[in-house]
């Protein structure tokens, strides 16, 4: 597998309220040989998760089955834990903002794995609809994929993650920067049992 990721350009510390800028990384590439991943996924359902489904492992336990797993980058969106849940925690969601980035995982499914998707989702009862999106490789190829946004209903502002959620989240370390990964794990002090 071809291990991508983005590195700081400038050492300044950064309060981590906010997820980091793009403007500031260089790309890192190991191992490249992303033309197998890029033929593979004209032929796949793509998916980009930015967040619980970061966890490889939950998407296996969802039946979600995977050929390739990547780091990505979706520009001009931020990502908040403004889904309203039954658990009361916050779940992942994404909105449009300029200058800003989420990073995620993006996955090569196995046909069907939407349809495993939208159960978990709960695209049918209106929390969660999907959304094309056109998200950018850590190698920077740009790939049409579908994410999940939260349906209004469904939206509040100012919640914070459970713990096992945020776990999940953290859970995409290996592909995601580690400034981002910062900004996720600077939730573990706010978020709920």
């Amino acid at each position: 597998m071809v291990k991508i990721w983005f590195t700081p350009v400038s050492q300044e510390k950064s309060s981590l309220k906010k997820p980091p800028s793009t403007e500031n990384y260089q790309l890192s590439i190991c191992n490249p040989s992303p033309r197998t991943f890029i033929e593979d996924m004209a032929a796949k359902e793509m998916y980009f998760a930015f967040g619980s489904n970061m966890n490889p492992e939950i998407m296996r336990q969802r039946k979600a089955f995977f050929t390739a797993r990547v780091g990505a980058k979706l520009p001009d969106y931020k990502m908040s834990f403004s889904f309203r849940g039954p658990n009361g925690g916050g779940g992942g969601n994404i909105t449009p903002e300029k200058g800003s980035a989420v990073f995620g995982a993006l996955y090569s499914l196995e046909d069907g794995g939407l349809d495993k998707l939208d159960v978990f989702e709960m695209v049918a009862r209106g929390c969660y609809r999907r959304e094309k999106v056109t998200v950018e490789t850590l190698d920077g190829e740009t790939i049409e994929a579908i994410t999940y946004i939260v349906t209004e209903e469904f939206r509040q502002e100012g919640l914070v993650p459970r713990r096992e959620y945020l776990d999940h989240c953290l859970a995409g370390k290996d592909i995601l920067p580690d400034d981002y990964y910062a900004f996720l794990e600077s939730f573990k002090q706010v978020c709920q049992g």
